[in-house]
């Protein structure tokens, strides 16, 4: 039996005096939080170093029920950088106070704590002339390790920026991989795009998005507190659509030419116009850029009515049209919006676009599958190019797509429309510039069509979330508690599921179907397949193969517990047998079996190839001996009657010539009479 290596961050580490330990060498002590180092979804707690106890580190405990930035965790394990909190270790820990495994991060302890401890806080101002080697200087060098190491940060903002000593003299940028990308950002601290998108369906984004939370981070920090701290969120994204995120946030504040030169370029509301690292690195340097002109959107002549309210610009209509989808379908062929956006604001193109939408939308509706939802989006996307999907109730970044249905799969069916509506390609081709990632987007909502056609267990939406989402758990009921996160703990953690579940299911539900056909490097189509067959046998036997093919390939050699629930309800399998005889046989050997901990021993057992063909010829012979039986007996009822028939006929024949007879003889005894 083959046993997959695994990687020991995933397995869950041991405990020692009831504290978790990390691959043997990072204990994280539950009694001892640090509450000033907690983020929105992760709990700071103290942790030493076996190897070196005077080591000042803190561990960063996930919530669970969020999937946290696994591909990040790995790429910055071991990074050591001016500017950037140091990532030491990761891993799945046995959690007591959760009662059950999540993911803790190890960091090297910033000794200074956080320059803010939260956004209501007010703190003495940086100086516009020493932020630029206190703040700028050591947050890009920040920003290039993570550049070199491809990773986007989305979590820059002030409560999660430190100062790594306790003079204070040293800024890092903080934590990015305990939740979702930018799923605790405030969206102050995000683009109008991004910030206008729910939390969970953000998506990773590039490094744009993290220079301008730079450029908001930086202003904050220079004004000591909020600078839009009177509106909330929603105002907040309307404000930047009406004024220009620059005009929020900086407004009518003395900066110097400099530092107003550094915050236009981070703080512009077109992506493309956005400063990258290499202006960033100029500036720092004493270059002085041309500036760029502030791109502010143009307002219309007359506003847009809808829905009892009045719009001027196309980025606030769109934003209005996602969240009243209803009223937004009642207008959406009628061309007022294409009169509008010509006549009120001049924008020819995007009017032909919407109209372009339209005449696809009534044009052969039936071999297009367009309808008003799919245009409606379209009209969206043309409005806004720049921000979300927005489909009925989902309103998401491309990427972001997968972290949303994993969260809230009651919005399931309106994902699976907008992958067979093709939204995402849509989306795509609104954009204003071509990015190659645009590419891979659509490819892979391409490729997992499919799989929202195919309803069955191993596809619909269980298998897009793990498609999409390559490093979440398996959010199977019967395993969610163990987090698993590689296929070869599947086993391992079913067997301990056996002893605290209803043992008279099945093993294998939908989740755990889709993550192993995810996951898995075998093809499992004729076991998954037979999953779902109506008919008990065929079903416990696949789920009994696919089990028994996992431990062979991936171990581990023993699984009793599971072997034991496998072995309590394997009857269906045991009767798919037609001897008494074996059915027997095999409920007499199946628990030496499970006291083996074997399931291929089991699957052998019961489909042991001879055993088969022997029940399969005896079957075929009985059927043939009842055959000949059913015609013998048969032949005798029939033969019986056939008997009587004929004794009848010659009872009547023999009757009729001894009347003859009888007739003749009188007749020639009278004959006689006469002539004497």
């Amino acid at each position: 039996m083959a046993k997959a290596p695994t990687d020991d961050r995933l397995t869950g580490g041991t405990i020692s005096n009831g504290k978790p330990v990390l691959r043997d060498r990072f204990m994280i002590d539950p009694a001892s939080p640090i509450p000033e180092l907690d983020l929105p979804n992760a709990a700071a707690y103290a942790v030493t170093d076996r190897r070196d106890a005077a080591r000042q580190l803190y561990a960063l405990v996930c919530k669970p029920e969020l999937t946290p930035r696994i591909e990040e965790m790995r790429k910055l394990r071991g990074s050591s950088a001016p500017g950037l909190l140091s990532l030491i270790e990761w891993g799945v820990v046995e959690w007591p106070p959760f009662d059950r495994r999540t993911i803790a991060v190890i960091y090297q302890r910033p000794m200074g704590g956080k320059f803010m401890r939260g956004l209501s806080e007010t703190r003495t101002p940086i100086d516009p002339m020493d932020a630029k080697e206190k703040i700028v200087a050591p947050l890009y060098s920040g920003l290039r390790e993570l550049a070199a190491r491809n990773v986007v940060h989305r979590a820059i903002r002030p409560d999660n920026v430190y100062y790594l000593d306790e003079g204070r003299t040293q800024v890092v940028l903080g934590d990015c991989t305990t939740a979702p990308p930018a799923f605790d950002q405030h969206a102050l601290f995000e683009p109008v795009s991004s910030g206008a998108t729910p939390p969970i369906a953000r998506g990773r984004g590039d490094f744009r998005n993290d220079m301008y939370s730079l450029g908001a981070t930086l202003m904050f920090m220079i004004a000591g507190r909020n600078p839009a701290s009177t509106l909330d969120e929603n105002a907040l994204i309307d404000q930047k659509i009406a004024d220009s995120s620059f005009k929020v946030l900086v407004g009518e504040t003395s900066l110097g030419d400099t530092m107003l030169e550094l915050l236009r370029g981070l703080l512009s509301d077109e992506a493309k116009d956005r400063w990258n690292l290499e202006k960033l690195d100029l500036w720092l340097s004493g270059r002085r850029l041309t500036p760029g002109q502030m791109t502010r959107a143009r307002r219309a002549k007359q506003p847009f009515e809808f829905a009892g309210k009045k719009y001027s610009q196309k980025r606030s209509l769109a934003r209005a049209i996602s969240q009243n989808w209803a009223a937004g379908l009642k207008i959406a062929r009628e061309g007022v919006i294409e009169v509008w956006l010509r006549h009120a604001l001049e924008d020819k193109d995007t009017s032909e676009r919407i109209g372009a939408a339209v005449r696809d939308a009534t044009a052969d509706e039936a071999s297009s599958g367009q309808d008003d939802d799919t245009l409606l989006a379209r009209i969206c996307m043309a409005l806004d190019p720049y921000g979300p999907i927005r489909f009925r109730n989902i309103t998401a970044m491309p990427e972001g797509l997968g972290w949303l249905i994993e969260n809230d799969q009651s919005a399931g069916q309106n994902f699976a429309d907008l992958i067979r509506k093709d939204m995402v390609r849509y989306w795509a081709e609104s954009q204003p510039e071509y990015l190659p990632e645009h590419t891979i987007l659509v490819e892979t909502a391409k490729n997992i069509e499919k799989f929202v056609r195919q309803p069955g267990m191993g596809s619909g939406i269980e298998r897009c979330i793990y498609e999409l989402m390559p490093v979440a758990p398996c959010r199977s009921p019967l395993i969610e508690r163990d987090y698993v996160l590689d296929i070869a703990e599947i086993l391992p953690a079913l067997d301990r599921a056996s002893k605290r579940v209803d043992k008279s299911v099945m093993p294998v539900d939908r989740h755990i179907a889709a993550f192993v056909k995810s996951r898995f490097d075998q093809n499992v189509d004729k076991q998954i397949e037979a999953l779902m067959d109506g008919n008990k046998e065929r079903a416990t036997l696949g789920m009994l193969s696919l089990l028994a093919m996992l431990q062979w390939r991936l171990g581990p050699e023993t699984v009793f517990g599971l072997a034991s629930w496998i072995g309590g309800i394997a009857q269906p399998a045991i009767n798919s047998y037609h001897s008494r005889t074996q059915r027997k046989n095999l409920e007499r050997e199946i628990p030496k079996m499970v006291r083996r901990g074997s399931l291929p021993d089991i699957y052998n057992l019961i489909e042991n190839s001879e055993n088969r063909q022997t029940d399969d010829r005896g079957y075929e012979n009985a059927i043939e001996e009842f055959r000949q039986a059913q015609a013998e007996a048969t032949e005798i009822e029939t033969g019986e009657d056939r008997r009587k028939i004929e004794a009848r006929l010659y009872g009547q024949q023999t009757a009729a010539i001894i009347s003859l007879l009888i007739g003749m003889t009188a007749l020639v005894m009278l004959s006689a009479g006469r002539m004497f």
